[in-house]
């Protein structure tokens, strides 16, 4: 009687570790409450206009784009430190608004 021969046993699955995702940097890295927002637009070129126009006169302006493009200088501490720059700007004939993070 012949016998025949046992199944080649099957090589282990590796397991697969997920790798971490990376996370989302923030936009700006100081902290801060208060932001004075200066725009608001839904073209970037725009957003970009006034950020070097504000640079001229001596305001460093970030743009986060949610569903627009927002224009902001800050974040402050206080409500006071944004109201000083919005008062500033609104002397230099610019509108802003100030508003949360």
């Amino acid at each position: 009687m012949k016998t025949s021969p046992l199944p080649p046993t099957p090589a282990p699955t590796p397991r697969v570790t997920p790798q971490p995702q990376p996370q989302p940097r923030p936009t700006t890295p100081r902290s801060g409450r208060y932001v004075v927002q200066v725009g608001a637009f839904s073209q970037e070129a725009n957003a970009k206009a006034l950020q070097k126009k504000l640079a001229s006169i001596g305001h460093e302006a970030t743009i986060e784009h949610t569903s627009l493009y927002l224009v902001r200088i800050g974040p402050f501490e206080t409500r006071d430190q944004a109201a000083s720059v919005r008062a500033k700007l609104e002397a230099a004939g610019i509108s802003a608004i100030i508003t949360t993070q």
